[in-house]
């Protein structure tokens, strides 16, 4: 299961706006199943409700593991979205 460490580099932490673009690249993959963990929390990666409850802070590190046929692709176009600081665009 391919999977991926990401440092949270939005100056305002994942709130609810950068979680919606994350969401937004996850849902597009419907065959691939998504998970993020921080702190030893888990969440769907295609679910902003749950992605708010991990809290996820500048600094903070997310584990994503993806699962299914995209996975790679999936896990490259996240890697572009959050090397950035997506309070800046």
């Amino acid at each position: 299961m391919p999977a991926r460490s990401f440092t949270v580099r939005t100056s305002g932490g994942m709130h609810a706006r950068p979680w919606a673009r994350f969401v937004g690249v996850t849902s597009r993959y419907r065959d691939v199943a998504v998970t993020v963990v921080k702190d030893g929390l888990q969440a769907d990666g295609k679910s902003l409700l749950g992605l708010l409850t991990l809290e996820a802070e500048p600094g903070s590190t997310l584990e994503v593991t993806a699962e299914g046929d995209g996975a790679e692709t999936l896990l490259g176009e996240l890697t572009e979205l959050l090397s950035k600081d997506l309070d800046q665009e």
